[in-house]
């Protein structure tokens, strides 16, 4: 399971190139683990973790503290598209991930 693997190993591509050589690239299976262990639509529903942030923007009446809320919350989208270096699962037809907070609910197909 991708979980479960040792986080400081570092698959070989090497050895998957040297294996590949000759073969039909199109058809590639590419070893499960150099995928994320989470879906697509997990890592979409983690852009809404701090949408409060929008929120107080929106309510906000100084227009300079307003414009630092919002680059905030683009700063954390981005630290968070960052620190993902490795490809997530796509949805198969029919996944659905629902994310539940306080304040919001997600719903995405």
């Amino acid at each position: 399971m991708p979980w479960l693997k040792d986080p400081n190993a570092v698959p070989s591509v090497f050895a998957i190139i040297k294996d590949s050589i000759g073969k039909d690239l199109s058809k590639l299976a590419v070893p499960v683990y150099f995928n994320d262990p989470t879906s697509l639509l997990q890592k979409c529903a983690q852009g809404m973790e701090y949408n409060e942030l929008l929120d107080d923007a929106a309510v906000e009446s100084n227009s300079l503290k307003r414009l630092l809320l919002v680059a905030i919350h683009q700063m954390t989208s981005m630290a968070i598209a960052e620190k993902i270096n490795t490809k997530p699962f796509n949805p198969i037809l029919g996944e659905t991930y629902e994310l539940v907070t306080d304040k919001y609910k997600l719903l995405a197909e």
